[in-house]
């Protein structure tokens, strides 16, 4: 039988569930896995959600018709960044067409060097701008992700160079 627990599988493993396949019939695949991943990327995003929804057989229904209902209660810019570029991409319902291991690692690693890049733009505000100018540039950035206890070369965050 298939491996997996309930509401955390692929399209294509429900298919097969559904279809009850022969014994002989693969089961699980590195594509599957990557849709399963990106179910957890979506859980932590989403602060414990699931995403796509969260009563009963409806997570399973939606999952079928490829339909993650919130994905939108996304934070703004953290769907801004990971749901185009690394999301979307993961739950591709053909596993064909659907990213793979790989290029999620890589992706990634763009998203990393993306916040970094922001946590550095944040230490050089607090160089630079006025307090109001500051004080709003920081909310979009902590609305990207972005850590503000990150540290520069010299171990400095951006509250010590307030």
């Amino acid at each position: 039988d298939i491996k997996g627990t309930e509401k955390w599988r692929a399209p294509e493993s429900l298919k097969l569930l559904e279809n009850a396949q022969e014994e002989d019939e693969p089961r699980g695949t590195v594509q599957s896995d990557v849709f399963v991943l990106c179910l957890v990327f979506g859980y932590l995003l989403l602060k414990g959600d699931h995403l796509y929804g969260s009563k009963g057989d409806n997570v399973e229904k939606n999952i079928k018709k490829g339909n993650p209902v919130n994905m939108q209660k996304i934070n703004g810019k953290l769907r801004e960044v990971y749901e185009d570029y690394l999301l979307t991409k993961m739950l591709e319902d053909d596993p064909g067409k659907r990213m793979t291991s790989a290029q999620v690692v890589n992706q990634l690693k763009d998203i990393k060097n993306k916040i970094d890049g922001k946590e550095k733009e944040l230490l050089e505000l607090c160089y630079h701008d006025s307090l109001f100018d500051l004080t709003e540039k920081i909310l979009k950035l902590i609305q990207f992700g972005i850590n503000v206890n990150a540290k520069d070369n010299g171990g400095r965050n951006a509250l010590h160079l307030l």
